[in-house]
């Protein structure tokens, strides 16, 4: 027979081992893993933001890229939407259709790359529209869009190059006018 292993209790009154090298080694060890664990952490962050830094740099050269042509393009489409004014008595000759096909085809492309033309609100949006023109009206609220010069265009949903349009602003009539001209006399 077998005798089974016996355990001991620990005596209460017994003095703790002291540290023996082998416990001065894995201390040393585990200080050395934390280190390395802690480098590993940061040198992957490190990455992960020079990954997202180098796209965001990619995509902003894109842009500028882009935006040197896309303004040509935009040139092209204002010379063909006034050749298309200009063509309005003679719309269906044969040159008004050629100019009518090719600013179609211009913008369905330019569609296909990402580019919308902006739509045009009722009121003045500074961040989507250029007020190049105003007109004194009473009949209408100041800021209100009266009609637009040259249409706006987003790229992936940022503005391009901002709608001109005109917009109206208070008439010699106005509440405001009558008052100062009260105030004069």
């Amino acid at each position: 027979m077998s005798e089974a292993p016996t355990t001991h209790s620990p005596d209460p009154d017994a003095v703790p081992p002291t540290e023996t090298p082998a416990s001065d080694e894995t201390s040393a060890l585990r200080a050395e893993r934390e280190r390395l664990q802690s480098q590993l952490l940061r040198a992957q962050a490190d990455y992960q933001n020079l990954k997202r830094r180098t796209a965001s740099d990619a995509d902003e050269k894109v842009k500028r890229a882009l935006s040197g042509l896309f303004e040509q393009v935009f040139l092209a489409l204002d010379n063909l939407e006034l050749a298309l004014a200009s063509a309005e008595g003679k719309a269906d000759s044969p040159f008004a259709r050629g100019i009518r096909l090719t600013h179609e085809k211009l913008l369905r492309g330019l569609e296909l790359a990402g580019v919308q033309p902006l739509a045009v609100s009722e009121k003045l949006d500074p961040t989507k529209q250029e007020a190049v023109a105003t007109e004194p009206r009473n009949d209408v609220e100041p800021g209100t869009v009266l009609g637009v010069l040259r249409t706006g265009y987003a790229y992936q949903g940022q503005v391009v190059r901002p709608t001109q349009v005109r917009v109206a602003t208070r008439g010699p009539n106005s509440s405001a006018a009558s008052a100062a001209k009260d105030e004069v006399r």
